[in-house]
């Protein structure tokens, strides 16, 4: 196999045209911005298959086929004769670390065209990257993957691929990855639906800051990025849980803990996660010695916080609600929400588990 730069594998290289205010609601077609939420449109610019890499914010890629529109900050990347496009999404998957290493800015981190053009890959064959798309094709669609297929694919080298696509159809199925991954989401938005619910029968409210301390994470150098192993939690790893990692010994978040946020996306909230946590990031503490239902997730979905949050919302590029922390109000709930809480983080862990062991897949497979 080569080494060899994008930019001679490429057939294009675009971006879209588009903003996100210009999406449709009952559009026919997607309408792909630099949020992880697909809008629409009634009418495309790009038709055939693609890979949308985000020029700004978090730099996760998606891979479509077919008609679509775009924004004017999103990549548009096709593979040229020497490179299937399925693989190139596949490809940059795993290099996420040198995109957010190398981008431009300290608070909003952007991409260039050159940095595509200057990232430097082992090429294989038209045919070996076909035979790894199937592989990791798969497991996508068949099987979680079990301890031993783990073993398989951390001992097994490129060379071997056919033995180990053989391998995976002899082990135990537990359930099919995509269908799991999809039930997950689906148990966690119901639970979250539920939340809001029981918010509507809240009572007797407080200031959040008597049941609760916000725990402010802090600061690491972007240029430290990729350096060690521990996950860097910012804003965007609280909905996909990709993050960068840093090389820092002692994590200050772990599975269990509430985070929220009031800068980017102010009042989002994530859980689930281990790691450290960037600036900002606030970790919820309870300091409350009462025995009662209060339970700080349902405050931060409440309305009335919510309401407080958009009042104390501020800026153009970059949004900020600091001054939302002081004004907060935690509320008195008719049940306990807690075992339903404990529910939402283990379903949260079990996909990112599921997906940690997908992305070992492609980092064995794809160079």
């Amino acid at each position: 196999m080569e080494i060899i730069k994008l930019n001679k594998c490429l057939l294009e290289l675009l971006t879209g045209t588009s903003n996100a205010e210009d999406h449709e609601e009952n559009g026919n077609f997607p309408l792909f911005d630099r949020s992880s939420k697909i809008k629409n449109s009634n009418s495309y610019e790009f038709d055939g298959e693609y890979v949308l890499y985000p020029g700004e914010g978090i730099f996760i890629p998606k891979y479509y086929n077919g008609k679509f529109k775009l924004h004017q900050r999103v990549y548009a990347l096709k593979g040229n004769e020497k490179l299937l496009t399925k693989y190139l999404y596949y490809l940059l998957i795993t290099k996420q670390s040198y995109f957010e290493t190398t981008a431009f800015g300290s608070t909003v981190k952007s991409l260039r065209r050159t940095h595509f053009d200057s990232l430097k890959f082992y090429l294989p064959t038209i045919e070996k990257q076909q035979e790894i798309i199937d592989i990791i094709t798969k497991v996508e669609k068949n099987q979680t993957l079990t301890t031993k297929m783990l073993r398989a694919i951390m001992e097994t080298s490129i060379s071997d691929h056919k033995k180990l696509l053989k391998n995976l159809e002899i082990i135990d199925i537990i359930k099919p990855f995509e269908k799991k991954l999809k039930l997950n989401a689906k148990k966690q938005k119901q639970i979250h639906y539920l939340g809001q619910l029981i918010t509507l029968k809240s009572s007797k409210s407080q200031k959040f800051s008597d049941s609760f301390k916000l725990n402010k994470g802090f600061n690491i150098p972007s240029n430290t990025f990729g350096k060690g192993n521990m996950p860097y939690i910012r804003v965007g790893s609280l909905l996909t849980r990709e993050s960068v990692t840093v090389d820092h010994q002692r994590p200050n978040v772990f599975p269990d803990d509430l985070l929220v946020t009031f800068d980017g996306d102010p009042g989002r909230i994530g859980y689930g996660l281990f790691g450290i946590a960037s600036s900002s990031i606030y970790k919820v503490e309870n300091i409350s010695s009462f025995n009662d239902n209060r339970n700080a997730f349902l405050d931060l979905l409440n309305s009335e916080n919510k309401a407080i949050i958009k009042a104390n919302t501020n800026g153009t590029t970059i949004l900020h609600a600091s001054k939302a922390k002081t004004n907060l109000l935690s509320f008195n709930y008719p049940i306990n929400f807690k075992p339903f809480f404990k529910t939402l983080v283990f379903l949260k862990m079990e996909n990112n588990e599921m997906t940690q062991m997908i992305n070992l897949l492609l980092q064995k497979l794809v160079i």
